[in-house]
């Protein structure tokens, strides 16, 4: 199977189970980052924000042989606020904003830096 049709199929399965929650109501932080440990079963709900579903789809994809990359963008470019963490891999994008996968040249957004949950971030260079 593809890596893109590995990254759409698990991102179609994440989405329907995915429930919006702050990281400060659901982890009692401003910042939370699951661990692959952290991550349920794909036919779980689970209760994230965006960077929770971000790395819940890195390790999905991981666990399957599918090395990506969650990305930090800002939604609204130059709006500090508008912070927003994705899913990379091979510039298709899965977002919990949207259903499908997206390519990442289509979206309107500030791309700032792409990394991985060991600490290795680099900045887009575009």
């Amino acid at each position: 199977m593809s890596d893109w049709r590995t990254v759409q199929r698990i991102h179609r399965a994440s989405i329907r189970k995915f429930i919006w929650i702050s990281d400060l109501e659901n982890h009692g932080t401003i910042e939370y980052y699951v661990s692959n440990d952290e991550v349920p079963p794909i036919d779980e709900i689970f209760y994230e924000d965006c960077d929770g579903y971000a790395y819940a789809i890195y390790w999905r994809c991981l666990d399957e042989g599918v090395r990506g990359w969650v990305a930090f963008v800002r939604v609204r470019p130059r709006d500090r606020k508008s912070g927003h963490l994705i899913y990379l891999n091979k510039g298709w994008v899965a977002d919990n904003r949207y259903r499908d996968l997206r390519w990442w040249g289509d979206l309107t957004y500030e791309w700032l830096s792409y990394g991985r949950p060991d600490g290795t971030w680099y900045e887009f260079n575009l």
